[in-house]
């Protein structure tokens, strides 16, 4: 028995309201998702079939632990961020939109928190810096930036991104290709030839009957 029950007797009654956890956690997230038919380089890291989703109206429904991950992100770069005079930097190539989180030495400086240990350059999420690097092609930088917030540890560590003319332009190359996929997938409601990422399943928005076009067919990742 709480404190508060044995002040106020069994007048108080005090329980978890689990439709309204579920709403107000949907109205959290729709004030998050602001993004609309555009397309951002965000779309070209991860699973394509979610800027598929978006692009084609399908709905978004968070999933437990998706929203709650988001604020603790959120708050934690507003803060970080405060030490910049640029932030959330919105850059555009015509077709491709980015807001990068900051400049630092003239060049995009992206900002993740995280749970994992990362104390070396091979532990770093391969999309951390593909993010980065398409902020670079979109600035026409070869150098950017990382900071990296193990929010377990308590530790930040900042890595220099550096790419040589050729590999900047084969990363380019690279970004237009996606691009042009998930383009040619939406403009023909042909969802079937992008390629899932099925590790991101579990906590896709999308990822329900229906939602993304091949949930169904991912056994025991599609939310009932």
């Amino acid at each position: 028995m709480s404190k508060i029950e044995e002040k106020m007797g069994e007048s108080v009654k005090i329980e978890l309201d689990y439709e309204s956890t579920e709403k107000l956690r949907s109205r959290i997230w729709r004030y998050r998702d602001t993004w609309g038919k555009e397309l951002h380089r965000s779309d070209l890291v991860y699973c394509p079939l979610k800027a598929y989703c978006r692009l084609t109206g399908i709905e978004a429904k968070p999933r437990e632990k998706v929203v709650e991950s988001w604020i603790v992100g959120t708050a934690i770069h507003e803060v970080i961020q405060r030490a910049f005079k640029e932030k959330e930097i919105k850059v555009s190539n015509g077709v491709i939109e980015a807001h990068l989180d900051t400049r630092y030495r003239g060049c995009p400086l992206e900002i993740k928190t995280t749970v994992l240990t990362i104390s070396r350059p091979s532990e770093i999420p391969d999309e951390y810096i593909q993010q980065l690097i398409y902020g670079m092609i979109l600035e026409g930088k070869r150098t950017g930036y990382l900071l990296t917030l193990d929010i377990v540890n308590k530790t930040i560590l900042v890595w220099k991104v550096r790419l040589t003319t050729t590999e900047w332009e084969d990363w380019r190359d690279r970004m237009i290709v996606e691009r042009s996929k998930i383009l040619e997938a939406v403009q023909s409601r042909n969802p079937f030839i992008l390629k899932p990422q099925i590790g991101e399943c579990s906590t896709c928005p999308y990822c329900y009957p229906d939602g993304c076009p091949l949930a169904k067919g991912i056994e025991g990742l599609c939310r009932p």
